[in-house]
């Protein structure tokens, strides 16, 4: 129409820089993050008849869009680098966990098996799959289950015990005399979450 400002958003830096960040953040999901309302124009309130006629108010209104953007952007980074050092983290105790020589288990209050390190289940002469969801109690000697279901019951008060001397039966495999030292996790109301057992076969000490 005769006496209408055109302007092309295409052709405007501050667009093209908005765009371009985009592009290069394509795990970015941008409309699940609000803009802080100081750092952003909303354009919806921009008269369209005025944006047209004074492009200053629309180059003010991306230019506040790309500057929250970028703010939302570090952020995002930041966050980014946190989960990876985290995540490192996790891997190296795993690694200590699964390489350690001696036999590692982590149970419930319960005694139910959660995670078995390669040495427990070479212990227990069993492959490691197997043994998660597994009651420990299923390995320990008949002579010896009431005085462990008991010493198990008490762990919750004690909290921590060392040089707890039981028997354990492998799969298919000679009873094995073993020290066990355990840590009791709990959570703020004093319930078990989990329990770590290190376990070491004192067998061949026992016979000399």
């Amino acid at each position: 129409m005769d006496g209408e400002i055109r302007v092309n958003i295409n052709d405007d830096p501050v667009f093209k820089a908005l765009l371009s960040s985009l592009n290069t953040n394509p795990g970015f999901d941008f409309t699940k993050h609000e803009i802080p309302a100081q750092k952003c124009l909303k354009l919806e309130s921009l008269d369209t008849k005025q944006s047209y006629a004074q492009p200053d108010l629309l180059y003010a209104a991306l230019e506040e869009l790309s500057t929250g953007f970028e703010e939302l952007s570090e952020k995002y980074e930041a966050l980014q680098a946190a989960y990876a050092v985290l995540e490192s983290r996790q891997q190296h105790y795993h690694n200590l966990f699964e390489l350690a020589p001696e036999g590692y288990l982590v149970t419930n209050g319960q005694g139910i098996i959660q995670e078995a390190n390669y040495a427990a289940a070479s212990l227990l002469n069993v492959q490691q799959y197997y043994l998660v969801g597994k009651p420990l109690m299923s390995f320990i000697s008949d002579a010896e289950s009431h005085r462990f279901h008991h010493q198990l019951h008490e762990l919750q008060e004690l909290q921590q015990l060392k040089d707890w001397q039981v028997v354990l039966c492998p799969r298919q495999g000679k009873p094995l005399a073993v020290d066990m030292s355990v840590s009791v996790f709990c959570d703020s109301q004093g319930n078990v979450v989990s329990i770590q057992w290190l376990i070491l076969n004192v067998t061949g000490l026992l016979n000399r």
